[in-house]
């Protein structure tokens, strides 16, 4: 871990294609450096997969209603959809394998060379420094 590890909603982002290409630069070079952190992108992103797969039921109609609903329905059915989707949620997180998303690009190439560079300057400076003594 060569910086501080993004948070969950900054990886998910990131899969989401949300971020700008400055804050993607950053996030994709940690990535390539932190297992953890590739570990739990793959993790978001098999929860992402499984969301997706679900059926989509279409919400009842407001007017099919000729009373509003139990207010104790109303809050069993949050507590069930709530704990059904942290059971998703650990039940993906649990699975999870350590996926490495393929990260490439211009932009890490330069990223990259502009490192070496640095390294080697230095290198120089210091054996410039050397010799001077």
């Amino acid at each position: 871990m060569a910086s501080k590890c993004p948070d969950a909603m900054l990886l998910s982002a990131y899969i989401d294609g949300e971020l700008s290409q400055k804050r993607w630069l950053q996030v994709a070079l940690h990535l390539e450096q932190c297992s953890r952190c590739r570990e739990e992108l793959g993790g978001i992103q098999r929860v992402k997969t499984m969301v997706a797969g679900l059926p989509q039921i279409a919400a009842p109609s407001i007017r099919s209603y000729t009373s509003p609903p139990k207010r104790s329905t109303d809050k069993l059915l949050l507590w069930c959809l709530a704990a059904a989707s942290m059971a998703l949620l650990v039940i993906g997180l649990n699975f999870r394998q350590p996926q490495v998303r393929e990260v490439s690009g211009e932009y890490l190439r330069i990223h990259r060379q502009y490192e070496q560079q640095i390294a080697q300057n230095s290198q120089r400076m210091g054996e410039v420094l050397e010799g001077g003594k």
